[in-house]
């Protein structure tokens, strides 16, 4: 939500102060941004104390949960959670539980579930009363194959040796 100031279209010198919303509206496919207003407070001048930027102090303090105008306490909510700031070293691997490069399996698993591969399968399986687990064996091989996309002998796990 954020606070605005509209001027009047009858009489020009007359500034409003409202609390807007913004949202998106799909007309004829295209994506359009659109205000609406959630609360109108009055005029501009019954509320200015005569300081400069005032409006930006208002919207400072709305943003903030303390608000200036007292209409405003019944749309300010919960103050937004401080922001965090995480450092990692990656000298220092043994400090930590898990190592990073185990993070690169989270894509490939939700593609393999975003696809519903895994639903396909479980449903087969069901069907056929196969007693073999066929969606670990498939996410072996897709995995596999993903990270090594030339070798198929490193996707199966076995050595052909020759007679």
């Amino acid at each position: 939500m954020i606070i605005n100031k509209h001027i009047c279209i009858r009489r020009k010198t007359c500034n409003y102060l409202q609390v807007q919303e913004s949202y998106y509206e799909s007309i004829n496919g295209k994506s359009k941004q659109r205000k609406r207003v959630i609360k109108n407070l009055g005029p501009l001048s019954r509320f200015d104390d005569g300081e400069p930027n005032y409006l930006y102090r208002l919207r400072a303090s709305f943003r903030d949960g303390k608000p200036i105008i007292p209409e405003l306490k019944d749309l300010v909510g919960a103050p937004p959670p401080p922001k965090i700031k995480l450092e990692f070293d990656p000298n220092e691997l043994s400090d930590y539980i898990c190592a990073p490069k185990n993070i690169g399996y989270f894509l490939p698993d939700a593609l393999y579930d975003a696809l519903g591969i895994y639903d396909v399968l479980n449903k087969y399986k069901s069907n056929s009363k196969l007693e073999y687990d066929l969606n670990g064996i498939a996410k072996l091989l897709v995995f596999g194959r993903m990270l090594w996309p030339d070798s198929k002998l490193l996707n199966t796990g076995t050595v052909i040796s020759s007679a």
